[in-house]
């Protein structure tokens, strides 16, 4: 397939018969766009729920627990990159950082 002329966000690569290929870059950051859709999506979901504790898994990556009687959630969030609920635990680290602690209170 011939292009002319490249898309936005999208680069036009050369293959070896002449025709250029059209490759799409993968999203790295996250949006105030997107950002409002996660948090339309996830509200929904945590609507009612209370912030049971706070959890750091690295220095940029934090893990939110919410419950409510009878469910609990798991808020994961990645600054920058991303926000989801999960079920999967993950490790802590053996003492909560400051950011945790302010977060906590």
């Amino acid at each position: 397939r011939k292009v002319s002329e490249p898309t936005a966000g999208r680069q036009p690569q050369a293959r070896q018969d002449g025709t250029e290929e059209l490759r799409v870059k993968m999203k790295l950051r996250c949006s105030s766009l997107d950002i409002c859709a996660i948090a339309a999506e996830t509200e929904a979901a945590t609507r009612g729920m209370r912030c049971a504790n706070v959890y750091d898994i690295s220095p940029k990556t934090y893990v939110i627990k919410l419950s409510r009687p009878g469910e609990k959630a798991l808020l994961l969030i990645e600054s920058g990159v991303r926000v989801h609920l999960t079920r999967y635990a993950r490790e802590s680290g053996a003492a909560p950082s400051g950011m945790a602690m302010k977060l906590r209170k």
